[in-house]
């Protein structure tokens, strides 16, 4: 993570296009998509991309690949039935928890069969998660294993799972450790 952050493709992304088959062609949507790594390259690879995410650099209201919008993922209007990708990195662990719910079910909505969705988000097992429950602040972190279990009830294919503790360095926190899930997944029906 560290410094990075935004700054180069999120490495699920390269891992579903090194492992798997897929076909990178379809509609793909980057939730928070900062400043547009993710995607511009599925856009090079191949997709139909909307990036949104609530700041956005003016560079990009001219971006020729790919469609970023200024908004907020709850102001979003998802399609039914329309996505082949769907990324939501480090975005989910921002919103309220009945918010987080209601995005992972347009989510599930909108992918189309076959359609994968890539997440990776905070945990319980994040240090700032006892700082946000102390200040009854922003965010949403999700238990061990919640993900992968909403995931399973929705009848998803489980790709990958992952949850671990990570080192980070970056100003202004200095070091520090997130608990992080990382989840790809598939829509069977």
């Amino acid at each position: 993570m560290g410094n990075e952050f935004g700054k180069k493709v999120n490495y699920l992304l390269q891992q579903l296009y090194d492992t798997q088959d897929i076909t990178c062609d379809g509609d793909a949507l980057d939730i928070g998509c900062a400043n547009g790594a993710n995607s511009i390259w599925l856009a090079e690879k191949g997709f139909n991309v909307v990036g949104i995410d609530k700041i956005l650099p003016a560079e990009f209201a001219d971006h020729n690949d790919v469609k970023f919008l200024t908004t907020s993922v709850t102001d979003f209007n998802f399609q039914p039935d329309f996505y082949s990708l769907i990324i939501a990195a480090n975005i989910l662990q921002f919103l309220i928890r009945s918010e987080k719910y209601k995005i992972l079910a347009s989510i599930e909505k909108s992918l189309k069969v076959g359609g994968i969705f890539i997440c990776e988000s905070f945990t319980v097992e994040d240090e700032s998660y006892k700082e946000s429950v102390k200040r009854d602040s922003y965010g949403s972190y999700f238990e061990l294993g919640e993900l992968e279990a909403w995931a399973i009830k929705c009848g998803f294919e489980v790709i990958f799972s992952n949850e671990k503790v990570v080192k980070d360095n970056h100003a202004p926190m200095g070091e520090h450790s997130h608990g992080i899930v990382s989840l790809i997944i598939k829509k069977n029906s």
